[in-house]
């Protein structure tokens, strides 16, 4: 008994120096992408530092740019749907980065993988990337995931409530995910080349651990607005409508309707909410118990 009290401790002070450690598992599994590819292309996963130096090594020779590569470690505790693995495509445009001006898309969607979550087998279950997934359109993982694997955030809110987590995606997803992207943007922001009057339109890509906070898996530039679901035509046409609205009508008329698209002020009042909310559910839950993975079940 005393032992176990002591490893709690142990864990306990490593999980306040360590943000990840609830979303790392105990496989040591680490996701490799390569800088320069989209759509799922070349990434690998590795269980060793040899596994990744020797990936890196076999690249010499190659052009400068070619062989870069992005190593991060794998969320081996994800909340999954069904026992599905999925990732948040989330939306935002940025208007100016002197000062840094960001406006975060209300409206989002979930990709899910075609096969049930396993971190045995570590192939297309792991990547949710749309062009990926659709490599295996005859596999289904769950009747009650839709059979284009798309759902939209007001469906997954749903989905929240039914397990007794209404307030979740208000409360600490969406605070959180727009936490990411704004401390993502200020590190990289002087090292951006812009010039005033122009914009850019992003999509970022989040997981959602166990514990529910989201986690920012990467910033895409020119993210795809092909429609691949009902939920993505619908969806994707209203982002591009109020990307226009925000960077053309608002110039004559700065109080005509932008749709779905939030400035800063509201950015910055939903990040102290999330840090508040995520102090509050290290306080309340510090040894991390009872588990979110089987999501059939409610919390």
């Amino acid at each position: 008994m005393e032992q176990r009290e002591r490893c709690q401790e142990l864990l306990q002070r490593l999980e306040e120096k360590l943000p990840q450690l609830g979303i790392e598992g105990s496989l040591n599994v680490w996701i490799v992408k390569p800088s320069a590819k989209s759509r799922g292309r070349g990434i690998v996963c590795a269980t060793r530092l040899e596994e990744v130096l020797e990936l890196a090594q076999s690249c010499v020779g190659t052009p400068a740019g070619v062989c870069e590569w992005v190593v991060q470690k794998y969320v081996e505790r994800p909340l999954t749907i069904f026992n599905t693995k999925f990732d948040i495509r989330q939306w935002f445009v940025v208007t100016d980065w002197k000062p840094l001006t960001v406006w975060f898309y209300r409206d989002c969607y979930l990709r899910f993988c075609s096969r049930p979550f396993s971190l045995c087998h570590l192939d297309a279950r792991h990547l949710c990337n749309v062009s990926i997934q659709k490599r295996y359109k005859t596999w289904q993982p769950d009747p009650r995931v839709p059979p284009d694997k798309i759902w939209s955030n007001k469906q997954f809110q749903a989905h929240l409530a039914w397990l007794g987590r209404a307030n979740a995606w208000q409360r600490v997803m969406v605070p959180g995910m727009k936490a990411a992207i704004l401390n993502a943007l200020r590190c990289a922001r002087d090292q951006v080349g812009s010039r005033k009057g122009s914009f850019e339109l992003f999509g970022a890509d989040f997981l959602i651990g166990e514990d529910l906070q989201p986690w920012l898996l990467e910033i895409n530039s020119c993210p795809t607005m092909s429609p691949s679901s009902a939920v993505t035509r619908q969806l994707c046409a209203n982002v591009q409508r109020d990307t226009l609205r925000l960077v053309l009508d608002r110039k004559d008329n700065p109080t005509c309707s932008i749709g779905g698209l939030q400035g800063n002020p509201t950015l910055w009042s939903c990040y102290s909410l999330w840090r508040a909310a995520y102090r509050g559910n290290r306080a309340r839950d510090p040894q991390r118990q009872g588990s979110y993975r089987n999501t059939d079940n409610r919390l």
